[in-house]
């Protein structure tokens, strides 16, 4: 079935952990302590979905979707009624990316968008934008400034996109790039934010008052 027959709707994929004591955010926990990190991720996991929740108000064609690891995250819910929650089906990050940019090809939808949890200068416009893209381009990517990415859009099936890809190194997006290339679609990048790892980059967060 091809992009115009198809529901305009979108899945917004948000690919988490449900926050738990000494499950997240391990490189803060060693410099802050597992209370606080676990504090901060508590912070960053409800910012996202707060953004995903005033995206789908602002566009109801995106339809949020909590892929998580862990417990299912009940508390979390109960202020976002209309999110579906499903829990992360693969074996590894690249396996759980994959399924929840797969939906691109499932006819409810006629397009995927994939955001995690550790950016804490996210905004719900940043989604409807990504959301946008996709009415000129084919694929919607978004950097972090360690070489990462933060989001990634498609309206065309990306099978085995993330396969033996290398993670937590300087070079991720300018790989995924390339391989978005390679396979011929057209390429919207998105605005460059940063994430959440270490002392520093939560020192920068508060110098920034991105949460009060």
């Amino acid at each position: 079935m091809d992009t115009a027959s198809r529901s305009p709707r979108i899945s917004l994929g948000i690919l988490g952990r449900t926050p738990a004591p000494q499950q997240c955010k391990r490189r803060l926990a060693k410099t802050l302590g597992e209370d606080e990190a676990l504090r901060i991720y508590q912070l960053l996991f409800r910012h996202t979905l707060r953004c995903a929740h005033y995206a789908h108000q602002s566009r109801p064609s995106l339809r949020p979707t909590l892929w998580y690891l862990g417990d299912r995250p009940t508390d979390y819910l109960n202020d976002f009624l209309h999110f579906e929650a499903i829990p992360q089906p693969g074996t590894d990050f690249a396996a759980n990316m994959q399924a929840v940019i797969d939906r691109a090809a499932d006819p409810a939808f006629c397009g995927a968008l994939l955001i995690g949890t550790d950016h804490p200068e996210l905004q719900p416009e940043h989604l409807v934008a990504a959301a946008d893209a996709l009415q000129h381009s084919d694929v919607w990517l978004a950097p972090t400034e360690d070489g990462g990415f933060w989001g990634l859009a498609t309206r065309v099936p990306l099978p085995g996109i993330f396969a033996h890809m290398p993670f937590s190194v300087p070079t991720v997006f300018d790989e995924l790039r390339q391989r978005i290339a390679a396979r011929a679609h057209s390429l919207q990048v998105g605005p460059l934010l940063f994430d959440v790892d270490t002392a520093d980059d939560w020192q920068r967060v508060s110098e920034k008052s991105l949460f009060r």
